[in-house]
């Protein structure tokens, strides 16, 4: 590991000139087929001129990193490397980034080593639950007979790496990420935030803003994300709309219309309730009342709590 790079096809090593012993793991996306990419690439290249350590990791098989990085092995090889990666460099601080599969990983793997900071977007707490990404991939299946399920909750994992900082994002178009993330944002070390206009894809609304580098570089200073590119702390639809959609729309109950109706009187000001009556109001053939939700839904204002 003594040279300047070490590469394999799906993980690249590139070290620092010496000015910084901090590491950037970064835990790149879903790969499309017959198309490796590590996600992120630019960002973490200027990192590495800046003289920061950088790890691009890939998990080719799309399980979340939960096999591991194929060239390196299973998820236990894949962390012992990492840990001779820091032993050997000397490295004093650690951070892993991710967004999605990236972004549960980030997570994982972070909070397994207990790194410095943890990043990441769209973040599924548990593998395969209903309405989550890594049970709409393709994937799933594959997961749940191959993967060791000890690793498929982040919940015990985040709750004993209390040295560590989170920063967790969500787009306000994605209910499911909310409803996802919500019980790790108890833990006194994991932030919150919310970018209210966008979906599942965060690094790409945040390149699309081109406030992406401001963010991250925000993150690695240990600085508060507030504001940053339209981010507000905490999740802004109430808890008791998000799960009430959650269990209908995931079959865990059935869907009553006057559920709803009777939500947006306990939660007028929540843009996503006045969404969901204007919806039951539509599935009832009331169109006049639901145009009026609608247009109070996109009247609200952020955050909510």
């Amino acid at each position: 590991m003594g040279a300047a790079e070490e590469r394999n096809q799906d993980y690249k090593f590139l070290k620092g000139n010496g000015k910084r012993n901090e590491l950037l793991i970064s835990f790149s996306a879903f790969q499309e087929k017959d198309q490796l990419t590590f996600h992120f690439f630019n960002y973490m290249h200027k990192k590495y001129m800046d003289g920061y350590h950088v790890l691009l990791l890939a998990d080719t098989k799309n399980l979340w990193y939960l096999n591991g990085v194929q060239s390196l092995g299973s998820i236990d090889s894949t962390l012992d490397y990492i840990r001779e990666l820091i032993r050997e460099n000397g490295i004093e601080r650690v951070y892993t980034l991710g967004g999605s599969m990236g972004g549960f990983a980030s997570v994982l793997y972070g909070s397994i080593l207990q790194v410095d900071r943890i990043f990441g977007t769209g973040v599924d707490r548990v593998i395969n639950a209903p309405g989550s990404y890594s049970g709409s991939m393709g994937t799933a299946k594959v997961i749940a007979e191959t993967t060791d399920p000890i690793y498929w909750n982040l919940e015990p994992y985040v709750a004993a790496n209390t040295q560590g900082k989170y920063h967790l994002i969500l787009g306000g178009l994605a209910p499911v990420d909310s409803i996802s993330v919500k019980p790790l944002a108890l833990n006194p070390h994991v932030t919150v935030y919310t970018l209210p206009t966008c979906g599942h894809r965060i690094p790409v609304c945040l390149t699309e803003m081109e406030c992406f580098d401001t963010v991250y570089d925000a993150f690695l200073n240990g600085e508060d994300l507030q504001g940053l590119g339209g981010l507000v702390e905490g999740i802004i639809h109430p808890k008791e709309v998000l799960e009430t959609w959650y269990a209908q729309v995931y079959g865990l109950q059935p869907y009553v219309p006057e559920t709803y109706l009777n939500l947006v009187k306990k939660y007028p000001d929540s843009g996503f309730a006045n969404h969901l009556a204007a919806r039951a109001c539509q599935y009832q053939g009331n169109e006049e009342a639901s145009a009026l939700y609608l247009t109070k839904a996109m009247a609200c204002t952020y955050p909510f709590e």
